[in-house]
């Protein structure tokens, strides 16, 4: 551990900034080739110098200023025109002409939220579609997590800014269509009577993570897995296990599914009412585009409008997944850091 830092030396080479018309602001390209050209030739200098004093320099590193833009000719890496500083102006009207036709423009878990009518702080959504993503309404004010949620931007409507706080799960209906593709059954509508012909998975444990496991445990080196695998397991059996490691995990497709919803509610101990509309982000972007136009005043509005297919209320069953629950998240370890980095 180091006690302390010098600083050995430190030198400034100028930029010569020119402006050739109006909000215009570019910096003369082969000033910035020699500019760059003399910092090396002065970093090497600094090493050749340190190393001749028997000092070793571990790693040098370089910044400098990000979104300035040029192009070169390919065959003689020469280049078209000076480079583009970040402080250019020039394309601000050309954006906004691009953008003066939409009303609105809204992402897909954004525009679900919306459409599930999660106005309040609070609100919860789950969306179980390819991945399972849940977003939570964090009002006016951004929310950051070192564990791997992350904030976005809910939606604007006039003045009013809603952040959310989002995390997701790659694999929901990709599991499902992988299993479907090994023809451990014809039709996803089958998985629900297969998961409930049979009393539990046999001690059976899925691990859906084709694309690495995301927050909390973050690990993009994950490896999907079927761990318990006995001579008695069945197509029922291995169906069960991955409908089940769905709502370990967690509108969408994958919501009409009754046997993960009841198992999701058990789980979280909570009420989850699923829509008539399961896919909610078409009707969150309808919502907000009605809203800009006035054709709904405000969203208590839009409240009335959502209609409800069912509620699952939780039966108390929990405890009898707390085993099983336990047995999977071994699984889940063991199936963490499987590949090697490359």
């Amino acid at each position: 551990m180091w006690a302390f830092l010098t600083v050995c030396t430190g030198e400034e080479l100028p930029t010569f900034v020119i402006a050739p018309v109006a909000n215009a602001t570019a910096v003369m390209a082969p000033h910035v080739i020699k500019k760059k050209r003399k910092w090396l030739k002065e970093v090497k200098k600094k090493r050749s110098e340190r190393k001749r004093k028997g000092k070793r320099t571990e790693v040098t590193g370089s910044e400098e200023a990000y979104r300035a833009r040029e192009t070169d000719r390919r065959e003689t890496r020469k280049p078209f025109h000076n480079f583009i500083s970040w402080q250019d102006l020039r394309a601000t009207e050309l954006v906004k002409s691009w953008n003066s036709s939409y009303l609105m423009k809204v992402a897909d878990q954004q525009a679900a939220m919306f459409g599930e009518c999660c106005f309040n702080v609070g609100d919860i959504k789950i969306t179980m579609g390819t991945g399972t993503f849940m977003d939570i309404n964090t009002g006016s004010k951004p929310h950051t997590s070192i564990a791997g949620l992350y904030p976005v931007i809910g939606w604007k409507i006039g003045q009013e800014l809603v952040y959310l706080a989002e995390g997701n799960a790659a694999d929901t209906g990709t599991a499902v269509k992988w299993a479907q593709q090994l023809s451990l059954f014809s039709d996803a509508a089958e998985t629900e009577t297969m998961a409930t012909n049979v009393s539990d998975s046999e001690g059976v444990c899925f691990v859906p993570s084709f694309s690495g496991l995301q927050a909390p445990l973050n690990d993009p080196r994950a490896c999907a897995s079927f761990m318990g695998l006995k001579p008695t397991t069945t197509k029922n059996h291995l169906v069960r296990a991955i409908l089940e490691s769905i709502a370990f995990r967690a509108d969408g497709g994958v919501c009409s599914n009754n046997f993960v919803m009841q198992l999701t509610s058990d789980l979280l101990n909570q009420k989850i009412d699923r829509p008539k509309h399961v896919e909610m982000s078409s009707l969150g972007a309808a919502f907000i585009a009605g809203l800009g136009i006035g054709f709904w005043s405000n969203t208590e509005e839009l409240k009335c409008l959502r209609s409800t297919e069912k509620v699952f209320l939780p039966k108390n069953a929990n405890k009898n997944y707390e085993h099983i629950i336990d047995m999977w998240e071994e699984a889940l370890k063991r199936s963490m850091h499987w590949y090697s980095k490359r």
